[in-house]
């Protein structure tokens, strides 16, 4: 039955049929499978452009981001440079002009410590001589007064030149102390001394209070002289005809206190606090002083390891006070 089918014209047909389709079915599927590998191919190749592309911009992006970048720091770090060069050469113009403002201060010492203070010691010393032995020298009454003038005008010349070349001391790092040990009542009574013919003249008590206690202390006593000198002189300035100023020491635990009191005008509350200043003059007036004075006073104390105060009310006196 079998090899009877086989020899079926119809049947070799239908198969041969079978045949063409399935080839064609198989080409079908080959075809569909090359048409969707040809379109992936396409996908992908147009994702990698893509991402080729985005990539490419991305890169540039950066890149011009990157250029800018080191452009502004460029153009920062140039700014920079120009301006630490400006600042060099100004800090070259202003050493040169530092070194050249010190050359000229030393050389203002120098006149001022030689070229002034020789010739007015010089007028100090021969007003001296005249003073001394008045009749020797054949001056009158009148004559005698015009030598004590000059005297006092050339010590108030030399004290202001002195406080100009102590306050250059202080700012240099050149003030020394020469300490040893002295009585501090010898030294008031001293003081007291030395400004016995001012006070004469203006009809003003001056005297020391005597202490009851040791006033042995280790100090550079030309510098509390000049403290006190200081001190004495703005007291008789402020202290009108018979008035009276008194140098007391008190003992403070450890410390001496040193006061200069006096029955002046006395100083406002608001002055209290400039007085001690450089270049500080209560009285604008007053053309005898640079107001260094107690500047200068206040530095030789704090130099002691002390300080320097004032105590004072309006119409009654003034008290300044310093401890060593």
């Amino acid at each position: 039955a079998h090899q009877k089918l086989e020899s079926n014209p119809l049947h070799r047909v239908i198969e041969q049929r079978n045949k063409n389709d399935q080839l064609r079915q198989r080409e079908f599927d080959d075809k569909s499978v090359d048409n969707e590998r040809t379109f992936m191919d396409a996908a992908l190749s147009k994702e990698r452009d893509l991402n080729r592309a985005l990539a490419y911009d991305l890169l540039q992006s950066e890149r011009e981001e990157t250029d800018e970048n080191l452009s502004r720091e460029r153009t920062q770090t140039d700014t920079q440079f120009a301006q630490a060069s400006g600042l060099l050469s100004d800090e070259k113009s202003m050493h040169i002009l530092t070194r050249e403002a010190l050359t000229s201060r030393d050389e203002f010492l120098s006149i001022v410590s030689h070229d002034l203070k020789n010739p007015i010691s010089s007028i100090m010393s021969y007003s001296d001589l005249l003073l001394e032995e008045p009749e020797k020298q054949g001056l009158n009454q009148e004559a005698l007064q015009w030598v004590e003038v000059i005297k006092r005008n050339a010590l108030t010349a030399y004290r202001l030149i002195e406080d100009i070349l102590d306050m250059e001391r202080f700012a240099s790092g050149k003030f020394i102390l020469n300490k040893s040990s002295h009585n501090l009542q010898d030294l008031l009574e001293q003081a007291v001394e030395s400004f016995k013919p001012m006070v004469t003249e203006k009809e003003i008590t001056l005297r020391s209070r005597a202490t009851t206690f040791s006033s042995d202390i280790s100090c550079d006593a030309q510098r509390i002289q000049q403290v006190l000198s200081n001190l004495i002189s703005n007291a008789i300035k402020f202290t009108p005809k018979g008035g009276t100023i008194v140098l007391s020491l008190a003992q403070q635990g450890k410390d001496i206190i040193v006061s200069v009191t006096d029955s002046g005008s006395g100083i406002a509350q608001a002055d209290k606090s400039r007085i001690f200043e450089r270049f500080a003059q209560i009285n604008n007036k007053d053309r005898n002083s640079l107001g260094l004075g107690l500047y200068i006073s206040k530095l030789i104390v704090e130099a002691h390891q002390g300080k320097l105060w004032v105590t004072s009310s309006m119409g009654k006196g003034s008290s300044f006070s310093f401890s060593v």
